[in-house]
């Protein structure tokens, strides 16, 4: 897909989900059963967009596509091929150290890929598929962290236990509050010493990269 493409898809998805968070917050006190259900529903939503640009920005790096600046990104080096099997199942070998197989894709399971969204796994994605558009890929997303508070989150409220609720709690040192009785209230506290919602910073984050690794080679 051309990275222009790419980045309209996304920054569509983000003016969307701006649009979601002024509607939640509109949501009366005396209903926060809903205000709990269309948050949780949000930030699903926004990490499963941000892990499907994530997966489309290395697979078309991969494949051969063009920069937003006209740069050409020439197709990766490989004798097996750029299929999904192959680049997922690459990426799962990557990010466990292990030896590649030429046939090793052919029984891989979509199940089986990496989290796409974590911008901890991007870079040694990257370095070892080596994608023409490498050190862009690899500088821009290892420039930012805090993308891994929303994926606590997300996960958190994906998989509610005393222990993922304590993750949250790791992150007071980031962000003002004083107990969580839900995950989502994290995601609408403030960043310490701003007025900046924590919700609003991470899709913040997100455009920020996405218009980085599609800007240029």
């Amino acid at each position: 897909m051309h990275l222009g493409k790419l980045y309209s898809r996304f920054e569509c998805r983000y003016r969307s989900y701006k649009s979601r968070i002024y509607q939640i917050q509109q949501i009366p006190s005396s209903e926060q059963w809903k205000f709990n259900y269309c948050s949780e529903v949000l930030i699903s939503d926004i990490w499963q967009s941000w892990s499907a640009f994530s997966r489309e920005l290395i697979f078309s790096s991969c494949r051969g596509t063009v920069a937003r600046n006209g740069d050409f990104i020439q197709e990766r080096t490989t004798t097996i091929g750029n299929c999904w099997k192959r680049l997922g199942y690459e990426s799962s070998r990557f990010l466990r150290n292990n030896n590649l197989s030429d046939t090793g894709h052919n029984s891989f399971l979509i199940r089986k890929e990496p989290t796409w969204g974590d911008i901890e796994n991007v870079p040694v994605i990257v370095d070892g598929l080596s994608p023409n558009n490498k050190s862009n890929l690899i500088s821009s997303f290892g420039s930012f962290s805090q993308l891994k508070d929303l994926q606590l989150v997300r996960n958190a409220c994906a998989h509610k236990n005393v222990e993922t609720i304590s993750d949250l709690y790791d992150l007071a040192g980031r962000y003002s509050f004083v107990k969580i009785t839900t995950p989502t209230d994290l995601a609408w506290s403030h960043k310490k010493g701003t007025t900046e919602l924590a919700i609003d910073i991470w899709l913040e984050e997100m455009l920020t990269i996405a218009n980085l690794t599609t800007e240029k080679r």
